[in-house]
């Protein structure tokens, strides 16, 4: 009786590992997915929006006259 009940043991803990290292696995996946999906629209924001706010300014050249 004690040999079927450690043979039923070792067949659940087996499964059970299984089912630990699958959940693992797919939330692993998930969350890279997420992270992806976040680059991805960050640059394209980056791309769209980054040219609306520039403002070009024109470097004006110190006079070293005026001073002397």
């Amino acid at each position: 009786m004690y040999k079927l009940n450690s043979k039923i043991y070792s067949i659940f803990k087996f499964i059970q590992s299984i089912i630990y290292w699958l959940k693992r696995k797919i939330i692993l996946i998930l969350v890279l997915s997420m992270i992806g999906i976040s680059n991805g629209l960050n640059e394209e924001d980056r791309i769209i929006m980054g040219n609306q706010y520039t403002i070009e300014q024109e470097q004006k050249e110190n006079d070293e006259d005026i001073f002397e």
